[in-house]
């Protein structure tokens, strides 16, 4: 099988992303890379320019990721500026999601793949809320998410739990099936 890179400076996505795809017996490699990101609302966008610049890069098969949080009190805001969002405000989401009266919020995960010849992006998406205040945890997201349904927020969850409820076990999962099932069939994106 074809060596995967995971290009990511986030060390807790690459070790989440390793557990992910090692239960599907696929082994990726991790590089620890960072580039100044295409600041865009829309995260499909912003992987299509990572996964370009990655493989650029890397000259290798390659996979990139984005996570963001929609909150409906802020009309969607920030999805795919959670991550300048979240470096000034920080755990303070919680606070203007409750002061806001309206904690809804979806958090949305694209991941995109390229090996030079094709590229292949998928999103996944969970409902959720934000917390009333973050959890112990180490990803930033993962400890004021709450999927609707479950009892506690994705950082407060065993590995198990979290792969039930994370939009990432299931945009891994989709990226997965698409590569394995159709990766010499699909035309380029």
């Amino acid at each position: 099988m074809t060596q995967l890179y995971f290009a990511s400076s986030n060390q807790y996505k690459v070790s989440e992303y390793v557990r992910i795809f090692s239960q599907q017996t696929i082994t990726i490699t991790p590089v620890d890379y960072d580039t100044a990101e295409l600041q865009s609302l829309d995260p499909d966008e912003i992987v299509r320019d990572k996964v370009a610049r990655a493989y650029a890069t890397l000259r290798r098969p390659v996979i990139v990721e984005h996570c963001g949080l929609s909150l409906s009190a802020m009309g969607g805001l920030p999805m795919g500026l959670t991550k300048p969002f979240w470096s000034i405000l920080k755990d303070h989401i919680c606070q203007i999601a409750n002061n806001l009266n309206n904690t809804a919020a979806d958090m949305v995960v694209c991941m995109a793949f390229c090996d030079g010849k094709n590229k292949y992006v998928v999103k996944e998406s969970v409902a959720g809320n934000i917390n009333k205040v973050p959890v112990n945890g180490v990803f930033h997201l993962d400890r004021v998410f709450v999927p609707s349904g479950a009892q506690v927020a994705l950082a407060g969850m065993s590995d198990n739990e979290r792969d039930k409820w994370s939009p990432r076990s299931k945009a891994a999962l989709s990226l997965i099936n698409v590569r394995l099932s159709s990766f010499i069939k699909n035309p380029r994106i």
